[in-house]
């Protein structure tokens, strides 16, 4: 893992840009807020417009602050709630870093609201621009911090919990159990070197340099294009863990973390996979792969761990290493022949249909060849249509065709039928119904 940046933080900073909803686990008084209201300003001058940024603290408001005062609307036929001026001023912008601080340490009734704004984008009757980064942040339960409402299950599964985690030793080598002597479970391997990249980035902001605000980078304007990509392998992840998606009860997460336990990356393990976590953890994968984070990496596993668990996590990154699938970058570096020939030669099928999809999908990244890529994506699919694999040619043919860039003519208008595609299609279609 490396100490030149501070892990948490730049996972923080990609997701306010896309932006997807996020609570910070961390004791108090580390500089959580200070590197939000910080990372607002810095992302105005990265991307060139303007960001508000506005903090609600939940122990210190009530429900009002943040739900908006009851008033008679004109003709007094019914009642409107006015946003009091934090969230008025941040509903104005386009762009913005919301913070919801010390969301359980509230009364039910104002940790609700402030769920509600972290989860939904709404304060009240005011609803907030999609670009504002809703973010909250809450104290690890053993850190005495009074805290008084429990998170429920369903909102867990809302957002994604990152751990701001400054503890831990700063030798590398003391990652051993002092008794056993046996490597640390992997929490707490993390919490210290998440405690020491903290030092480290503390140490440099100590002597006038950048600090935690070193670890932020900017998400490219078209961090959207690698969505299909991802999307691909979330489905070949799915039918491989087909248990992930089909619970038939919710994870309990009244958890036991021991009197002496201090991980706070294991006090923020409080995601659990659904399709609606699942689906935002690859969202969040599509951003990093952009900004040129590797699917296995630091960044990654926080951002998976925090919408789905560390179960999860754990299987994914597992699962993705294992594959020796062909990148779709490297794919396109390729003739059309020679990328069929290193999909076609792959030994599973799922595994081929995963190669394809990947391969088709990258070819909505906007790129000056774009035009390039999607015809040699054209022609392996088509030569994907003639052999024995084309079943799995199914989604990425559809797929290839929604992605067709403007100007673009297909060799043949009718290729998406070609294969007996249309009769799988229809066949699947009436097993369904």
């Amino acid at each position: 893992m490396t100490t030149e940046y501070y892990v948490p933080a730049r996972a923080v900073s990609i997701l306010a840009q896309i932006p997807k909803p996020a609570v910070i686990v961390g004791i108090p008084g580390v500089a959580k807020t200070d590197f939000l209201m910080g990372l607002a300003g810095i992302l105005s001058n990265l991307r060139q417009e303007p960001w508000g940024r506005e903090v609600l603290i939940g122990s210190q408001i009530a429900e009002e602050s943040i739900n908006g005062v009851y008033v008679p609307e004109e003709h007094r036929k019914f009642v409107l709630r006015l946003p009091v001026g934090q969230v008025a001023r941040l509903a104005a912008m386009p762009r913005g870093v919301f913070l919801l601080d010390e969301i359980n340490n509230t009364t039910k009734r104002v940790g609700g609201a402030l769920m509600g704004t972290i989860q939904n984008g709404i304060a009240g009757d005011t609803m907030l621009s999609p670009g504002i980064f809703r973010c909250g942040a809450m104290n690890p339960p053993w850190c005495g911090s009074g805290a008084t409402r429990e998170l429920t299950d369903p909102e867990t599964n809302r957002v994604c919990f990152l751990p701001w985690e400054t503890g831990g030793p700063v030798d590398m080598s003391e990652r051993l159990d002092p008794v056993t002597k046996k490597p640390l479970p992997l929490n707490l391997r993390e919490s210290h070197v998440f405690g020491l990249q903290y030092r480290v980035a503390r140490q440099d902001y100590l002597r006038g340099g950048p600090g935690l605000f070193s670890s932020i980078i900017p998400v490219p304007h078209d961090w959207n294009t690698f969505v299909p990509r991802l999307m691909a392998i979330q489905a070949a992840f799915e039918e491989q863990f087909p248990h992930f998606t089909d619970q038939r009860s919710i994870p309990n997460q009244d958890r036991d973390l021991g009197e002496n336990d201090r991980s706070i990356v294991k006090s923020a393990d409080l995601g659990w996979p659904s399709s609606r976590s699942i689906s935002s953890a690859f969202e969040a994968l599509a951003a990093c792969l952009a900004c040129g984070e590797n699917l296995t990496g630091d960044v990654a596993r926080v951002i998976v761990r925090g919408f789905c668990g560390e179960a999860f996590m754990e299987a994914f990154m597992g699962w993705w290493p294992s594959l020796q699938v062909p990148d779709a970058e490297a794919l396109h570096g390729m003739t059309a022949d020679d990328a069929f020939a290193a999909i076609a030669t792959l030994r599973n099928p799922g595994h081929v249909r995963l190669a394809l999809d990947a391969f088709v999908a990258s070819t909505a990244r906007t790129l000056p060849d774009q035009k390039d890529r999607w015809k040699r994506a054209e022609k392996v699919t088509l030569k994907m249509l003639s052999t024995a694999y084309k079943d799995k040619a199914v989604v990425s043919s559809t797929m290839l065709m929604r992605l067709k860039p403007v100007g673009v003519s297909a060799d043949d208008p009718n290729w998406a039928l070609l294969g007996g595609v249309q009769d799988r299609i229809l066949g699947i279609a009436q097993k369904v119904a």
